[in-house]
């Protein structure tokens, strides 16, 4: 890192050795030394929201977890004098469901506006209110003009939004990810600037700065990527996009992006990345045949609209993996070695 011009931070920097108990006692009283620095190994660290221990039992993540939940019951727990044994219940149920899963459970307007005056009933009981002018409405439909759902909190009409942010992701009236995906560009080519320094220093290497926009620039890009449904025009952006980050990496102007990939070393990865995340969640989804697989496979009620049919993750994931039906790709998600093999080789030969 020194050679790079690159400084690690000791106060935020963890080592936690991962392997059998036996070599774990040996190796977790020991320091690792970083740059000078000694560091000393540690039993669990934190990632991404997840706690990981040495042996990647997610014990700790769990435990966590748990206490989370306790808690709340603990708060509900206090009212309960004041609830009915119904109350007490759907509570609980709300509490799950507003944290997680409220715009997938709630089919129509009389059910949302029936759920949110008991919210509001059971929270005005105990001297809160809901706050009319940070609750927000919105429709999720096919048609191009969403259709009005008129919901009231004490005579208030709630404004309806035709998009907004949920756990991060952009979420439109239409359901399509081109708005998130504009986003999450446009955000990622926000933080390369921030980090310009570093990522087009010529006394840097370009392997070092290409593993520096790997693990900083990234992540930004492609978060909740499984989700995307991508389209020839949205896949000639992200790949437009990561030439962007190629060419500024190697300052190459006014050459071919055959000949910065070249000079840079590089080959055309984000499209075949993309893939690879969507067939692993998925296959993850199917196993596990819970709410999500339920989701994924079910159908909705009414006709299908006129017009050429929207293109789903599934039509992209088949060209990819080379599969015919999506019967046949849905029956070889619940093999989990046959998966892995078939992403595998799509990720060798996959034509993205």
């Amino acid at each position: 890192m020194d050679a790079s011009t690159l400084k690690l931070n000791h106060d935020k920097t963890e080592v936690i050795v991962i392997g059998t108990p036996s070599k774990v006692r040996v190796l977790e009283s020991r320091s690792v030394e970083l740059c000078g620095e000694l560091i000393n190994i540690t039993s669990s660290v934190r990632n991404r929201g997840a706690h990981l221990d040495s042996n990647l039992s997610l014990d700790q993540h769990i435990l966590q977890l748990r206490k989370t939940c306790y808690l709340e019951l603990r708060r509900i727990a206090q009212i309960k004098q004041c609830l009915t044994l119904e109350s007490a219940n759907m509570l609980v149920f709300l509490y799950y469901q507003l944290t997680f899963r409220l715009w997938l459970i709630i089919k129509n307007k009389d059910d949302l506006q029936k759920l949110l005056n008991i919210v509001e009933e059971e929270s005005r009981k105990k001297g809160l209110e809901l706050n009319s002018k940070k609750t927000e409405v919105k429709v999720i439909s096919r048609k191009q003009e969403p259709p009005k759902c008129d919901i009231f909190i004490n005579d208030a009409k709630l404004k309806q939004q035709d998009k907004f942010k949920y756990l991060g992701t952009i979420i439109t009236s239409d359901s399509r990810n081109n708005n998130e995906i504009a986003a999450r560009i446009a955000q990622a080519k926000t933080n390369f600037q921030k980090m310009r320094a570093v990522l087009t220093n010529k006394h840097i290497s370009i392997q070092t700065r290409k593993r520096v926009l790997q693990c900083y620039i990234e992540p930004i890009l492609l978060y909740g990527c499984e989700a995307w449904t991508i389209s020839k025009q949205i896949e000639a952006k992200l790949e437009a996009t990561e030439m962007w980050f190629l060419r500024r990496i190697s300052w190459t102007e006014k050459k071919s992006n055959e000949t910065v990939l070249i000079e840079a070393n590089s080959r055309r990865l984000l499209i075949k990345t993309i893939r690879k995340r969507q067939a692993t969640f998925l296959g993850h989804v199917m196993r596990r045949e819970k709410l999500e697989h339920l989701i994924t496979t079910g159908k909705l009620d009414g006709k299908r609209g006129r017009g050429k049919q929207r293109k789903k993750i599934m039509d992209g994931l088949k060209r990819w993996l080379g599969s015919g039906s999506s019967a046949e790709t849905m029956t070889a998600m619940g093999h989990r070695e046959l998966w892995r093999n078939m992403i595998a080789d799509a990720s060798k030969h996959g034509t993205g």
